[in-house]
């Protein structure tokens, strides 16, 4: 099965293995697309506490403007590494809220 999700009106991210997570996600964690059992870890656990809950939300929530995270503005909650924590680092900490068992990456 294909998903196609259109993000900001113009990126189109493909999902092929129907794991959850967008080709792009599976892409930045270096995991393999097509296979269900490759699976990106959590990059949401900033607490480095092993799940994803309301203390790393509130972490993520501090550092949404969004904002420019360049040089001594850097922000650990940029999960797309595109120097800025905009919607799509949204849809990356939704996607690992409520996980717990994490994989560090």
């Amino acid at each position: 099965m294909i998903q196609i999700y259109i993000l900001g009106g113009h990126r189109t991210i493909l999902h092929f293995d129907g794991d959850g997570f967008s080709n792009l996600r599976e892409f930045l964690a270096n995991t393999d697309p097509t296979n269900l059992e490759d699976k990106p870890p959590c990059w949401a656990d900033y607490d480095l506490d092993d799940d994803v809950d309301r203390i790393d939300l509130a972490i993520f929530a501090s550092e949404f403007v969004p904002r420019d995270c360049l040089g001594r503005n850097h922000c650990k909650c940029d999960l797309d590494f595109d120097d800025m924590v905009n919607e799509l680092d949204v849809r990356f900490f939704s996607k690992d809220y409520g996980l717990f068992d994490c994989l560090r990456r």
